[in-house]
């Protein structure tokens, strides 16, 4: 086989042969080694970082090497909580991708409730990833180390309301308007619209049609058909996993 980076510049191509040989000779690595790869990162963004400020300054155009600093400095601790998900084309895949957008943004269950009227979370949000055999359901947010036992409890706790009051009206509207906006704006191109009829054909959803056919069950979708989804995701086992800050 040919070389795919061989009309890569030598800055480019050499890093990129090294990152190769690394994985090649050790593609999974052990936790101990991935904490050990994770400190060292970080000692190396402390030990630059003023050139870490201005490579961040020029690739945004602009931006305070004050505010760079700042983010540098925090610590953080990281919270994240995940469920057994469901695979590609589930009948309930709609609902619980609605029930996601239900907690997300800035106007969302979990920045509402975690961030804006407890002050908790740098960071908060929530996921749903379908899978060819089965997906992941996601709830994660960024706090002080301190907060990490009730950011953990709060997590879970906006999520479980959330199942068991199901959507008002109005947040599963704008959950809606939310995900069919998304899905117009990915289909913007002939490659995106090939793609997602490709994976369709690949994975059992015949393409003729496909594409309103499930933009059709996102709208037809109930505030109990939510509520269903997610109870049923959250019966299930949780992994929760924690970094970043923790003695």
């Amino acid at each position: 086989m040919p070389d795919s980076t061989s009309d890569f510049p030598e800055s480019v191509r050499a890093p990129f042969d090294l990152m190769r040989q690394a994985w090649s000779e050790s593609p999974v690595s052990t936790a101990k080694e991935r904490k050990q790869s994770l400190t060292g990162l970080l000692k190396w963004v402390q030990a630059n970082e003023k050139r870490v400020a201005v490579a961040i300054d020029a690739d945004f155009g602009g931006r305070s090497h004050h505010e760079t600093r700042l983010e540098l400095e925090r610590e953080q601790a990281h919270v994240l909580m995940g469920w057994k998900g469901l695979p590609l084309y589930h009948p309930q895949s709609a609902a619980l991708g609605l029930a996601s957008a239900c907690l997300n943004g800035q106007g969302g269950r979990l920045f509402m409730e975690l961030r804006e009227k407890r002050g908790w979370a740098y960071q908060v949000g929530a996921g749903s990833e379908e899978g060819l055999h089965h997906g992941v359901f996601n709830a994660h947010i960024a706090v002080a180390p301190e907060l990490v036992a009730k950011a953990r409890d709060g997590l879970e706790a906006v999520l479980r309301t959330l199942a068991e009051e199901g959507p008002s009206e109005e947040e599963l509207a704008k959950a809606k308007r939310f995900l069919l906006g998304g899905r117009a704006m990915s289909r913007q191109s002939s490659g995106a619209r090939a793609m997602e009829w490709g994976h369709a054909w690949l994975y059992g959803e015949h393409p003729i049609g496909g594409m309103a056919r499930a933009d059709q069950r996102i709208q037809d979708c109930s505030a109990e058909q939510v509520q269903a989804a997610l109870n049923s995701t959250l019966s299930g086992p949780s992994v929760v996993v924690f970094a970043g800050g923790l003695s």
